[in-house]
């Protein structure tokens, strides 16, 4: 029929339509394509080390201390370094707005010398300080500390950082480094050597408290570090539920780097490093200057972040273990230090109370009685009788009568009444209240470590460097997205062949 195209034939308009919607890629592919690639994106970036800010909770990078597996300032990095820190004789210079810092260079047991400071029996990092024991002995060289040293401060989030740092004398065959911080402190019964006499081995003083922190650092035979793991005492032990074959750490760094969330962090150097100005040892005693390749590891760690708040510690201890479990035995050790990041609160003085002088009563003088002299009772004479003369009559004398005289009353004198004087009260004075200064004491959070187990694998010595958490999560998303945007191409060709 001439006049009328096939639009007018009914149903080919909608025809058209659904083929030409079925020859465009639907939307929802496209928007997840973009997705997965932008996801993709930002796991290369992160890495190479480059991704979004750190937050206020790093340990590195930060400002606060160069922690990059060194000991010498670099004056381009900020923040201070151990060399800005401790002079060649240990003694702390320049805190640079910091809390503590500890120099600890502990005795040496090469070519024949002891060590004044091992640990003697089955001593473990479960046990109580009071079921340790040490003695005078000697370690191998990949078992005995050298220098060490801790510093701690606050970041601009008020978070404590602790950072610390260990000179090994051999990077040989695998060893384990742990640095204790202890709130209560620890202390040896006497100083060292321990004396012999009236029998050894010596002991340890102090208690363990909820909230005492543990650094642990595995080496593996090479040398270079394995682990860092972080741990909390819990009362009784650091393992959680007291179970000594589960004792999961509250973080944990593999093969040196930090974890995803900044909060923990090793470096071992990766070469010769200048040693700073104290003196270093090699494996035979011998000083030098420089350091060899994995001799020096150094640390950071967010305790607030980790443990869920800050602690106030009161000294520090390095240690050595022989196997990589948290609770196998401990061969050296060095002195404890103090490590005191806590200012010592000043007592307020209580104002000394002035005594409120008791007035003096003043006796009122009772008045003298003056004495009533009764008046004298002057004597009535009695008249003398003129004899009357009888006439004829004899007259009878009649006696003169003797006036009786009346006694002369003797006055009573009334006696003076001495006045009782009213004793002066003396003033009770007031003892001065002596000021009673009252620690207080940092609650410490009961913290689940398994609920901040977190287990993040970079590889290589340098931050960044190696998958990580992060670039695991972002590439698994990318990846979901993906199969996603397949799914829907799948069915969008199904449609179309329809």
């Amino acid at each position: 029929m001439r006049g009328f195209g096939n639009d007018h034939i009914p149903g080919t308009r909608h025809r058209r339509r659904i083929a030409a919607a079925a020859a465009r890629p639907p939307a929802l592919s496209l928007a997840l394509l973009a997705a997965a690639a932008l996801l993709a994106l930002l796991a290369v970036l992160v890495s190479l080390g480059v991704g979004w800010p750190l937050t206020a909770s790093a340990v590195h990078d930060d400002g606060d201390f160069e922690l990059e597996g060194d000991i010498a300032d670099d004056a381009a990095v900020p923040g201070p370094d151990w060399a800005s820190i401790f002079d060649a004789n240990g003694n702390t210079v320049n805190l640079f707005g910091g809390l503590a810092a500890t120099f600890l260079a502990d005795d040496l047991s090469t070519e024949g010398d002891v060590d004044i400071t091992v640990f003697s029996e089955e001593d473990k990092n479960n046990d109580q300080f009071v079921d340790w024991n040490w003695k005078t002995g000697n370690n191998p060289p990949k078992d005995d500390l050298a220098n060490v040293y801790a510093y701690a401060t606050e970041n601009a989030a008020g978070d404590l950082i602790i950072y610390g740092g260990t000179e090994r004398l051999a990077p040989e065959g695998s060893s384990h480094v742990d640095f204790g911080f202890y709130q209560g402190g620890v202390a040896l019964d006497e100083d060292p050597p321990c004396d012999t006499s009236p029998s050894p081995p010596c002991d340890f003083l102090g208690e363990k408290q909820p909230g005492d922190l543990l650094v642990a650092m595995d080496f593996d035979n090479g040398g270079a570090l394995e682990t860092l793991r972080v741990y909390e005492w819990t009362g009784n032990s650091f393992c959680v539920g007291d179970e000594l074959s589960a004792c999961p750490p509250v973080a944990e760094v593999a093969s040196g780097g930090c974890n995803v969330a900044d909060t923990a962090c090793a470096f071992s150097n990766g070469g010769d490093i200048d040693g700073g100005p104290w003196v270093n040892y090699d494996r035979h005693g011998n000083e030098i200057t420089d350091l060899p390749e994995n001799t020096f590891t150094e640390f950071g760690v967010n305790v607030t972040q980790l443990l869920g708040g800050s602690a106030c510690f009161a000294s520090f201890m390095p240690k050595t273990r022989s196997t990589h479990e948290i609770n196998a035995q401990l061969k050296d050790f060095a002195p404890p230090g103090a490590f005191e990041n806590c200012p010592t609160p000043t007592p307020t003085a209580t104002p000394t109370a002035t005594p409120t002088a008791t007035p003096t009563a003043t006796p009122t003088a009772t008045p003298t009685a003056t004495p009533t002299a009764s008046p004298t009772a002057t004597p009535t004479a009695t008249p003398t009788a003129t004899p009357t003369a009888t006439p004829t009559a004899t007259p009878t004398a009649t006696p003169t009568a003797t006036p009786t005289a009346t006694p002369t009353a003797t006055p009573t004198a009334t006696p003076t009444a001495t006045p009782t004087a009213t004793p002066t009260a003396t003033p009770t004075a007031t003892p001065t209240p002596t000021a009673t200064v009252t620690a207080t004491a940092t609650p410490t959070p009961t913290v689940t470590p398994a609920a901040l187990a977190v287990a993040l694998p970079p590889t290589g010595g340098n931050p960044g460097s190696g998958p990580s958490m992060a670039v695991l999560v972002l590439a698994g998303g990318a990846l979901a997205l993906f199969a996603a945007a397949l799914i829907d191409l799948a069915r969008w060709a199904y449609a179309r062949r329809d």
